[in-house]
């Protein structure tokens, strides 16, 4: 039995230590390994759910700066302007992000089209937050 085990056992040398037992086990273990890396190489930031609704909490995060901050913002502040100023990029990188980092045409497309919807409506929405916090119209 102890010659069995010696034989049947195979051992796999990964980043993070060792995988021992059966073949089928070892090749399963490389199978969900090289799954793993490849999901951790390519799509990082896409593989999240939360990653995609980022942009609609930037949003969020935007309204709530303004209700808090503009009863007591004046002209010409810049500690209050300038958190809504620097969220509109982070959306459209965010959005770029997104798209460019997802395989599958039905997938870029229709990450596409949540970008062009949300990007209209984050702009409406981002031009009154800041005509709001700076008491200054366009």
């Amino acid at each position: 039995m102890q010659a069995y085990n010696i034989v049947c056992q195979h051992k796999i040398n990964v980043p993070f230590g060792k995988i021992t037992g059966s073949r089928a086990r070892v090749n399963r273990s490389i199978t969900l390994l090289k799954g793993r890396r490849y999901n951790m190489k390519t799509e990082k930031i896409a593989s999240s759910r939360y990653s995609y609704a980022f942009p609609f909490f930037i949003t969020l995060l935007l309204i709530g700066w303004t209700v808090i901050v503009s009863p007591y913002s004046q002209y010409g502040d810049n500690w209050a302007i300038l958190p809504a100023l620097i969220m509109a990029p982070i959306v459209f990188f965010w959005h770029m992000l997104l798209i460019f980092n997802n395989k599958g045409k039905e997938k870029k497309i229709l990450l596409s089209f949540y970008a062009v919807i949300h990007i209209l409506i984050f702009l409406m929405i981002w031009i009154y937050c800041l005509m709001k916090i700076s008491k200054d119209s366009l």
